[in-house]
């Protein structure tokens, strides 16, 4: 994730960006106080400039701090969300630190945690309801695990784009080369992104 954050923090990521739309017009924050304010612990209280520079600084110790804090804060999201899992359907850590970095290089002056909620509250709005067992999509060096539902989304994606699905890590990945999808150790997401993302089938995840 450090490696990724840092090769990421200078340029913008496209291949990622057609999430992060959607957080520049929708005001998310909710109010703890009568004024809408509230006590952000650890680095939620610090600008989003701090972590654009802990990415590209490249310290692990320091961006742990960030992960961990957007971990803790998921985790305390799902608990309290009535009828809410997980907000994470199908993203991983890495997307989601991805994401916030991004929404963050466009305006370094948001407190981080307020960029943590806005982005958990959006993926909540597609996030699983009740719990659900694992489904491994490919084998155990270069697979990944995804929620059933997901599983049985991206397997129909991928029918619907004409690909035999008796092998669905194979077919992801001839996907991947009828596409011309070059994304490095991100790709397994970038590829999730394309196929059941929010703006699949639209053309608007196209990196």
């Amino acid at each position: 994730m450090v490696n990724c954050l840092v090769r990421l923090a200078g340029r913008r990521c496209s291949m990622l960006m057609v999430v992060v739309f959607c957080l520049t017009v929708s005001p998310w924050c909710r109010a703890a106080d009568a004024t809408g304010q509230y006590a952000a612990k650890g680095v939620g209280g610090v600008e989003c400039s701090k972590f654009i520079d802990a990415a590209q600084q490249g310290g692990a110790e320091a961006l742990g701090e960030y992960a961990g804090f957007v971990a803790g804060y998921t985790s305390a999201f799902n608990e309290n969300t009535a009828q809410l899992f997980d907000a994470w359907r199908w993203q991983s850590l890495d997307t989601v630190m991805l994401l916030l970095l991004q929404r963050c290089r466009q305006d370094g002056s948001l407190m981080f945690s307020r960029v943590v909620a806005e982005l958990t509250r959006y993926l909540a709005q597609s996030g699983l309801p009740a719990k659900e067992d694992l489904q491994r999509v490919g084998d155990e060096k270069r697979g990944f695990y995804l929620y059933r539902s997901a599983y049985e989304e991206l397997l129909a994606a991928l029918k619907r784009h004409g690909y035999d699905v008796d092998n669905p890590y194979a077919a992801l990945m001839q996907y991947r080369v009828d596409n011309d999808v070059r994304a490095g150790k991100n790709v397994h997401q970038v590829l999730l992104l394309r196929l059941i993302g929010p703006t699949a089938g639209t053309g608007g995840n196209t990196p």
